[in-house]
C-alpha cells in the first residue's frame, strides 16, 4: 500500500499539464501573485482530499477480506481501465494528427488576464484526477495512527506537488534566470506532452490495475 502511495505520487509530479499551467501562470500578467494563487489551489485541494479520505475512514483500514476492501480494489480496476482508455485515446488522435502542428489549447490565451481566484481555480483543475483518486483511494486502506503511514502521506503529497513547488521556490530564488529557463521547459513539454501523457496513463493504468486485480483475485 505504501509503495503504491508513492508511486501515485511520482506519477502525479510528472504530469506536463499541471507544469505547463503553472509556467503559464507566472509568465501572465500579475504572474508572481497569480502562481502563488495556483500552487496555493493545487496544495489546498490535494490536503483537502487527503484530509477528507482519512476523516471518512477514522485512520481505520478496512479488513483485508471485507467488502469494502474488495469495493475499493474494484473501483481502482476501474480507473486503472479508465487510464488505459485515455492512454489509447491519446494514441489514436495523435496517430491521426500526425502531420498536425500544435495547437494551443483555449484555455491557455486566457491565461494572461486570468484573476487570483481563477489562477487558484486552474491549479485545482489541472490535477491529473484519476491518479489522485487512485491516492485516496489508497489512503483509504493505510492506518492513519501508524507513524510510517503519516509519513508516507506526507512524502505523497510532496512528490504530488514536487515539480510546481520546486519552480515555485526556483521562481522566488533566481527570478532573472528561472524565466527563460522555466519558459524552455513549458516550450519543451509542449512539444512532448501528448507522448508523456499517454505514457504515464498506460503505466499508471497498467500498474493499478495489476496490483489491485491481483487482491480482488486473492
Amino acid at each position: 500500500m505504501i509503495g503504491q502511495l508513492l508511486v501515485f505520487g511520482l506519477m502525479c509530479a510528472i504530469q506536463p499539464l499541471p507544469a505547463t499551467g503553472y509556467i503559464l501562470v507566472l509568465e501572465s500578467n500579475h504572474g508572481r501573485r497569480n502562481s502563488t494563487a495556483y500552487l496555493s489551489g493545487w496544495m489546498i485541494c490535494l490536503l483537502g482530499i487527503v484530509a477528507l479520505t482519512l476523516l471518512s475512514t477514522g485512520g481505520d483500514p478496512p479488513p483485508t477480506n471485507s467488502g469494502t476492501n474488495t469495493t475499493i480494489s474494484a473501483v481502482m480496476v476501474g480507473l486503472g481501465m479508465l487510464l488505459l482508455l485515455l492512454a489509447l485515446r491519446r494514441r489514436i488522435r495523435r496517430n491521426q494528427g500526425k502531420a498536425k502542428p500544435y495547437t494551443e489549447p483555449k484555455w491557455m490565451a486566457k491565461v494572461n488576464g486570468m484573476s487570483l481566484w481563477a489562477a487558484a481555480g486552474l491549479g485545482i483543475l489541472l490535477q491529473p484526477w484519476p491518479i489522485i483518486a487512485a491516492g485516496a483511494l489508497t489512503i483509504a486502506g493505510l492506518n492513519g495512527s501508524s507513524v510510517i503511514s503519516v509519513i508516507a502521506i506526507i512524502i505523497f503529497v510532496l512528490l504530488a506537488s514536487g515539480s510546481i513547488l520546486t519552480m515555485h521556490i526556483y521562481s522566488r530564488l533566481r527570478p532573472d534566470r528561472s524565466e527563460a529557463a522555466l519558459d524552455r521547459l513549458r516550450r519543451w513539454i509542449e512539444s512532448n506532452q501528448d507522448l508523456a501523457i499517454e505514457w504515464v496513463c498506460w503505466v499508471a493504468g497498467a500498474f493499478i490495475i495489476v496490483k489491485n486485480g491481483y487482491s480482488l483475485l486473492t
